[in-house]
C-alpha cells in the first residue's frame, strides 16, 4: 500500500486533479464544505467531463457545511446523471413528519468526512474541504493535512458512502458487520463503530509508553477521553498543539477553558501562531492517526468522521518533522494568556462550557 502525506493544499489538489483526470470507471466524493470558488469550480468541471466520458460519479455533501452550494448546480449535475445528495438538510419533510422528535437529533449530526475514492484503488482524504481556503489563493489560508492512499481495501468506505447516499429512503444491506472496521480506515458511521473507535482512542492513550501528541483546532472531548489524557500525562510526555486564533468564536472560548484545566496537570499546550491550524492528528508513541476527526464532542459523539493510521515510514518521518515545525512556531499556553482574554470572555467561556455537548 502506497501513502503520501500533504502539508500544503496546492500540492494536494494538484495531485487530486491529476488522478481525477486519469480515472477510468468510478469517482466517489464526500466533503463537509464544497465552495464553488477556483478549486471547487475546477473539480466540478472535471467531474462533469468524466461523467460525459461514461464514468459513475457519486457525491455526498453536508447540507450545512455546503449550505451555499447552489441547488441549481446540484440539479444540473443530476440531469447529467451524477448522483448528489445533501446530508441531513435543514428541512426534511419526510423524516420530520414521520418522527418530529428526531429532527433535532438529526440536525445536530453532520457529515464531516472529506474523501475521494477513484477507481476503487486510490483515496484522497484528511482535513481539507473542497475550498480555496486550504490553498495559496487565499492570503490567510489554513494549515492542514491531506493523505493519498493507493492499494487499500475501500469496501467499507464505499458501503458507508452508499448508506449515507440512500439513507433518506432506504438502507443498503450491509455485507460488513456494523461494528467491523476494515483497515486502514476507521469510521464511526454506526453506533457500534462509534463506540469502538472512541474506546480504541482512549485505550491507545492510556497504553502509551513514551508520548501522546494531539493536533486539533478544537479541543472539547468526552469525559473518558479527557481523563485518559490527564492520567497518562503523569508518566509520559503529553502535548496538545492547536491554533492560537480560532475560526469559530464559541469553540475558541471553549478551548481556553480546557487549556486552563489541562495546564494545571502539566500538559504542554502549543498555540500555533502563523495561521489557523485546521489539521487533525493523533500520535501515540510511533503510531500516527490522521483524518477528519476533531478531538471534540461534535466529532466523537455526533458527526460522521474518518481516520487512517499512517504506516508508510517516509510519511511518518515527514509528519514528525512537521510536528517539530508546529511546536517551534507556537507560543506556550499559560494562565497569564488565559487572563488576557478578559473577564467578559472568560465568563462567556464558562457559560459555553455548560453547553459543551453541542460543540
Amino acid at each position: 500500500m502506497k501513502e503520501k502525506v500533504y502539508f500544503d493544499g496546492d500540492y494536494y489538489f494538484a495531485d487530486l486533479q491529476k488522478c481525477l483526470a486519469e480515472a477510468k470507471r468510478e469517482i466517489i466524493v464526500e466533503s463537509y464544505i464544497w465552495e464553488v470558488d477556483t478549486i471547487g469550480s475546477r473539480i466540478l468541471a472535471q467531474l462533469i467531463k468524466k461523467r460525459a466520458e461514461g464514468l459513475s460519479i457519486s457525491i455526498v455533501l453536508d447540507a450545512i457545511g455546503s449550505f451555499y452550494f447552489s441547488t441549481e448546480i446540484a440539479g444540473k449535475l443530476r440531469e447529467l446523471g451524477i448522483e448528489i445528495s445533501f446530508y441531513h438538510g435543514l428541512i426534511d419533510f419526510r423524516k420530520t413528519l414521520y418522527n418530529p422528535l428526531s429532527y433535532f437529533s438529526r440536525i445536530n449530526k453532520r457529515n464531516h468526512r472529506k474523501f475521494f475514492i477513484i477507481d476503487d484503488t486510490k483515496v484522497f482524504m484528511g482535513g481539507m474541504n473542497i475550498a480555496d481556503i486550504h490553498t495559496s489563493a487565499v492570503k490567510e489560508n489554513w494549515k492542514d493535512y491531506g493523505l493519498y492512499i493507493e492499494g487499500a481495501d475501500t469496501r467499507l468506505l464505499k458501503e458507508s458512502h452508499q448508506n449515507i447516499q440512500k439513507e433518506l429512503y432506504e438502507r443498503v444491506k450491509s455485507n460488513i458487520g456494523k461494528g467491523t472496521q476494515v483497515a486502514p480506515f476507521y469510521l464511526n458511521d454506526s453506533f457500534q463503530r462509534r463506540k469502538n473507535i472512541n474506546h480504541f482512542i482512549v485505550r491507545k492513550i492510556l497504553n502509551a509508553e513514551r508520548r501522546v501528541v494531539i493536533v486539533t483546532p478544537y479541543y472539547n472531548p468526552t469525559f473518558r477521553f479527557n481523563r485518559a489524557f490527564k492520567d497518562v500525562s503523569k508518566r509520559v510526555d503529553v502535548k496538545l498543539i492547536t491554533a492560537e486564533k480560532n475560526n469559530h468564536f464559541f469553540p475558541g472560548l471553549l478551548n481556553f477553558i480546557h487549556f486552563k484545566k489541562l495546564g494545571k496537570c502539566g500538559i504542554k499546550i502549543c498555540l500555533y501562531k502563523e495561521k489557523f491550524l485546521h489539521a487533525k492528528l493523533l500520535v501515540i508513541d510511533d503510531e500516527f492517526y490522521l483524518g477528519s476527526l476533531n478531538f471534540n464532542l461534535r466529532s466523537l459523539l455526533h458527526d460522521q468522521e474518518i481516520v487512517v493510521e499512517v504506516t508508510d515510514g517516509e510519511a511518518k518521518k515527514e509528519l514528525e518533522m512537521d510536528l517539530k515545525y508546529l511546536e517551534n512556531h507556537s507560543v506556550q499556553f499559560s494562565y497569564s494568556l488565559y487572563k488576557q482574554i478578559g473577564i467578559i470572555k472568560r465568563t462567556l467561556a464558562n457559560i459555553v462550557y455548560l453547553m459543551r455537548y453541542w460543540f
